[in-house]
This record gives C-alpha cells, structure tokens and sequence, in this order.
C-alpha cells in the first residue's frame, strides 16, 4: 500500500467533508437526501439501512445484495478469526 503524505490526507478530510450537508427530518422522522448525494451513491428506488456499530449506511438495495452475496466468504473467515 502507498503511504499518503499527512497534506493528502487533510486534503482528502476536507473534500470529504466539503460535500456534507445537514439533514431535516419532517415530523414522522423522514429525510430527504438531496439529488447529488443520491446520484454519488447510486441510490435509484428501494435503498436498504445498513447498521455498523456506530453508523449506518444507505444503499442501493439491489447493489447491497450483490455486495452482500459476495462478502459472505470474508464475512465467514473473519467471524472464524474473531471467534464468532
């Protein structure tokens, strides 16, 4: 793996955040992402919840389960590893 430079990180850190926004839920709890953030993320329909410890993410159903058929060996091979 190539080493980055500490300036490329925080370039990296700062184009990151550069394209955040804030999110307004209306009063049943609903979000609406904007459409450039949905067109980055591939997002077209159905998008599926993905939870991670301290974060979740959103995806395009149909793409997490292609992602997620593929991942079971890994998925299985670290449980193993961890003891799971």
């Amino acid at each position: 793996n190539e080493k980055r430079t500490m300036a490329e990180r925080r370039d990296a850190v700062r184009a990151f955040y550069a394209s955040a926004f804030q999110l307004i839920s209306d009063g049943q709890g609903r979000v609406l992402l904007n459409d450039k953030h949905c067109e980055m993320a591939g997002l077209k329909g159905t998008v599926a919840f993905v939870g991670g410890r301290s974060r979740f993410e959103i995806w395009d159903k149909d793409r997490f389960k292609e992602f997620s058929e593929g991942a079971v060996g890994n998925y299985l091979s670290a449980a193993e590893e961890i003891g799971l």
